[in-house]
Formats: C-alpha cells, structure tokens, sequence
C-alpha cells in the first residue's frame, strides 16, 4: 500500500506536460535581442540616458533650457549633470573629464597616436597630421602640406590641403598638392602609407579626400561641383547625386553626404551607391557624415536656430536609432567616432575649447583638457581631418 508520499508524487507526475516543443537555436536569439535592443533604444533613449548619466557621464543633454540662465555653479570633476538639473546650462569647463580619445588625435603640435603615444612636430597650426613614408604628413591652416622624415626633419613642403584621407586599415592615404596662389587645379596623391605604389591623379577644381573603396579614392568638390570615384588608374567618375561627401563606407561600398533639389535650397543627407549612382535613402534637412567602424551606422548633424541635433542612423535603411541635441551654446566643428558606441566632438563655447565623447543616448564628458578658443588655429583636432 502506497504512503502519503508516493501518493502525492503520483498525482503531480500525472498533472505534468510531457510534451516536445521546438527549439530555436541560439544564433537567432542573439540576432533578434540585438535587433530589439537597438530598436528599443529609441523609444527608452531618455530613460536610457539619465541611467548613463549618474553611473558613468557628468551630463546627459538637454536642449529646452533658456541660454539667457545662469551657469550652474562649478563643481568638482566628478559631478555628474542630468536633464532633471535644476538649472541644466553647463559650461564646457565644467563638464568632467574623462579619459582621452582612443583615437589619433591632435594637440597642439602634438599629434597623439590611439594609445597614447606623443610626437611633437616641428609645425605649428596643424591642420591635419597622418603617419606617412615612416614619418609624418602634416597641414597647416594655411594651405601647406610636408613630409616629415623618420627623424621629424622636413623632406619637402608643398601647398596643398589640410584634408587627409587614411583607409579604414590604415594601410592606405590620399592628399592633394595644388598650385599656389588660388589653388584651382592640383595632384590627388594615394597609395599605401609606406610610400610604395603611389599613385596620382590631376584634378580640377581640387576637392577633399574623404575616403577610400577598396583602392579607389572618393573626393568631395569645394565649389557645389559634384563629388567624384578616383580610381587607381586615375580616372575620375562624378556622382552626380550629391554635392558634397560626409563620410565613406568601405565594408558596404557607399557614401553618406548631401545634395540639394532642383530649385530647392534645403540641405537633403543622403546615402548613396557611388559607382551605380543607386540612392539608398534620403533624410531632407540632416546632414550625414561619417559611418560607425562597423560601418552598421552613419552619423547626422541638424543645425537649427537653437541648437545641435545629432542622430544616428542605420547605415542601410535609414531607421533612427538614436537623437539628442547639444546644449545651445555648445558649437561641434566635428563629429567623428570613437568606437561603435561613441562619437568624439572637436567642441567651442564661447572663447573655450574642448574635445568632447558623447554616448549615443547623449551623455557627455570632456576627452581633453580645456583650452582658450582661437579660431586661427584651434588646439585640438581628430586626426587626420580636423575640419571635413
């Protein structure tokens, strides 16, 4: 005769499902969480913010507050500020100071490699600098581009452009000479960055070197021409559905950048198949820049008469992942990206300056030191375009 126990034990194996269900393997679970979580940051962005702000950022951003208000009073480098601040105004000199750029950056004369490593160079106002031929490629504000040798003393100096493009491996740079003075027509110099291979192009007007598709180089005109594909043999092929480039995408073979509609004078950020002229898609009044390492997202900048807009996009379809705004006195003369999960912002306030990191729910901290502003030659930059 069976005990209480066993009784019991019976009836609950009884009441029990034994059936097989399906299971669903484990790499689509993980794809569709990172779909879900990318979409979910759009609509939970604040929340997700004001989280980020009092674990890890001083200030989350916050565009309503009136720039006639005081500034909050200083505080030490850890404070942390967030939208619910009663006065939400911060000076740049206020906001704490994180860690540096892990990218190349500039400081002063100093170009700054990812891990930390200094070189002084014997040039001052730097436009840009990139590793060149063991040595350095340097611009000045001025319209001067040298090569430095392995021992930092000049090999030649040429007028030029203060725009550099670098390849996503680092393996690849494209520069322009041009001829001085008014430099209307010039030399498009690429190839791989020990100096081997290098390759030339005439080009008329000069343009910016943005970035490369695989060994081609993608310029973008400085007078509303449109940009063009410089391929290695050096011929050019215009895309006529933009006027300027904000940034290359080398794993998907696209271009972000802006074009503007016949008779309309609005700004249009679009993304574009370079060699087919195919538009992918198109945003009215954002201007788009440079895509995520990833490259699964480009970057958009919208100016109003308040403030700052910055939104972050999918790099194929357009979808908004992410938007804030930078406070109104805060001016970006750069967005670019420090990793896939934060921008860098060359940033002035008034007479201050600064790099800024922002996560891409719109927190922010200082990456520098601050620094007088002087616009004839700024101290810190984002090697190696400074100003795209």
């Amino acid at each position: 005769m069976s005990g209480p126990e066993e009784l019991l034990s019976d009836a609950l194996h009884d009441q029990v499902d034994h059936r097989t269900l399906p299971s669903t393997p484990m790499s689509a679970v993980v794809s569709t969480a990172h779909r879900f979580r990318r979409r979910r940051r759009v609509r939970t962005g604040l929340v997700a913010a004001a989280v980020v702000a009092v674990l890890a950022t001083p200030f989350v951003l916050d565009a309503r507050h009136d720039p006639g208000t005081s500034p909050a009073p200083a505080g030490p480098p850890s404070t942390y500020w967030s939208p619910t601040d009663a006065d939400p105004r911060v000076l740049l000199a206020n906001v704490a100071l994180g860690d540096p750029p892990a990218v190349p950056w500039i400081d002063g004369s100093d170009y700054v490699a990812a891990d930390g490593t200094r070189t002084t160079l014997p040039v001052d106002q730097i436009g840009a600098a990139t590793p060149y031929r063991g040595g350095f490629l340097v611009a000045k504000h001025a319209e001067k581009v040298t090569l430095l040798d392995s021992q930092l003393s000049q090999v030649w100096r040429e007028c030029g452009l203060s725009h550099f493009a670098v390849s996503d491996d680092g393996l690849r740079t494209a520069y322009q000479t041009a001829n001085c003075p008014g430099p209307m027509d010039g030399t498009l110099h690429f190839g791989r960055t020990d100096g081997s291979d290098e390759r030339t192009a005439y080009l008329r007007p000069v343009g910016r070197p943005v970035g490369f598709l695989g060994d081609s180089v993608v310029v973008s005109s400085y007078n509303l021409r449109p940009p063009v594909l410089v391929d290695p043999g050096g011929t050019s092929t215009s895309i006529d559905v933009l006027r300027s480039v904000g940034g290359v995408n080398e794993r998907l073979g696209l271009v972000s950048g802006q074009h503007t509609s016949s008779g309309d004078v609005r700004v249009v950020g679009a993304v574009v198949d370079p060699r087919t002229g195919v538009v992918k898609w198109q945003l009215p009044d954002w201007s788009l820049d440079a895509f995520s390492p990833d490259g699964s997202m480009v970057v958009g900048t919208q100016l109003d008469k308040s403030s700052l807009g910055v939104a972050v996009f999918d790099a194929e379809t357009g979808e908004r992942l992410h938007e804030f705004a930078l406070p109104r006195d805060f001016r970006a003369n750069r967005v670019a990206w420090e990793d896939d999960e934060h921008l860098l912002m060359t940033t002035t306030q008034i007479h201050t300056q600064a790099i800024l990191r922002t996560t891409l729910e719109g927190a922010i901290q200082r990456a520098t030191e601050t620094a007088p502003y002087n616009p004839e030659g700024q101290r810190f930059g984002l090697a190696p375009n400074l100003f795209p």
